[in-house]
């Protein structure tokens, strides 16, 4: 065996054992902080019933993303399939299967917290977007969700792949949104519903998981590489903004100047509408030549006459008696 080839096998040897290496201590901290114990202590909820927060209820779950996920009889889906990444499945979670294991307050410590009723994590539960919820908003909304009818449905489980566990561990993937949420206890009051800086505060906290603290536009957290496109920059580039945050600098649209055409492609367009006008076949505006079975607006040798380009900004601008707009 040669030397270079040995030293081939030598090389491909320790990759192999420096990837594999690295996956076995990625599956230890994912599956540390899979394993993680949460405490939550949120006062409790007082949960109504009535026509009005019912119907505040389902507009909430639909208007803060819960639909888009877990459906809108919140039977559940797959949400994505990355091969090497994950398998995203939200569960069904109506009271056929929620009953059972969480009660109105475990509910809204998933919303907010991300956590189970054991007090573990949810997997890629994006609770960062309502951890500031406010209690009544989460209130209606929890009776929303214990009022949709049962369903049997199962989506399957989700799977994290290999490529997630690895970006998990360089803290490039969002395994477990629990870990950067605040878990004191409290009370969330909301503000009050105006055009106001603060409630307008209020109302993006559901947007700031795709569209970035600020909303100035960021890569999806935990997208996988097929999806290039970022979430939007939200927010005027230029304008003073009230609410303290400033907006990363943007370029201003430059604006265009027309194109203007100048005196001698304004009169060529006029003589080739009176040659037309007249019946005159084969007189060539650009040369003055004839040319049998050639109109004047025709190219003479697949080059485009000035006068093609022009006659429609020049008969709009400034028509002649007789000329013919285009």
């Amino acid at each position: 065996m040669s030397v270079v080839l040995r030293w081939l096998l030598r090389i491909t040897a320790g990759i192999f054992l420096l990837a594999a290496g690295l996956f076995v201590v990625a599956w230890v901290v994912s599956e540390r902080q899979l394993a993680r114990v949460y405490a939550v202590d949120d006062p409790p909820l007082a949960i109504n019933r009535d026509r009005e927060t019912l119907a505040h209820g389902a507009h909430l779950y639909v208007t803060r993303g819960c639909a888009d996920c877990h459906g809108a009889d919140g039977g559940g889906m797959e949400v994505l399939d990355a091969p090497g990444v994950m398998r995203l499945v939200a569960p069904n979670i109506t009271s056929a299967v929620l009953r059972s294991r969480y009660d109105a307050d475990a509910i809204a410590a998933a919303i907010r917290h991300g956590v189970k009723p054991d007090g573990r994590p949810l997997f890629f539960m994006p609770s960062w977007d309502w951890q500031h919820l406010s209690d009544a908003d989460t209130a209606a909304l929890v009776a929303h969700v214990q009022s949709l009818p049962g369903s049997r449905h199962d989506p399957g489980r989700y799977e994290i792949r290999p490529l997630a566990r690895v970006l998990t561990l360089f803290g490039q993937f969002p395994l477990t949104p629990a870990d950067r949420i605040d878990h004191s206890p409290r009370r969330r009051e909301a503000p009050t519903v105006a055009v106001s800086v603060e409630y307008g505060r209020y109302l993006t906290g559901t947007c700031i998981g795709c569209h970035g603290a600020d909303l100035a536009g960021q890569r999806v957290p935990g997208t996988p590489p097929d999806i290039p496109q970022p979430a939007r920059h939200l927010r005027c580039a230029w304008c003073v903004d009230r609410s303290g945050l400033r907006p990363r600098p943007a370029r201003r649209p430059r604006a265009r100047r027309p194109r203007v055409p100048s005196d001698h492609a304004v009169a060529r367009a006029r003589a080739d509408d009176r040659h037309r006008d007249q019946g005159v076949v084969g007189v060539s505006a650009d040369a003055g030549v004839r040319r049998e079975g050639k109109s004047a607006v025709e190219p003479a040798h697949g080059r485009r006459p000035v006068a093609m380009q022009y006659r429609r900004i020049a008969a709009v601008a400034a028509p002649t008696p007789g000329s013919r707009p285009q």
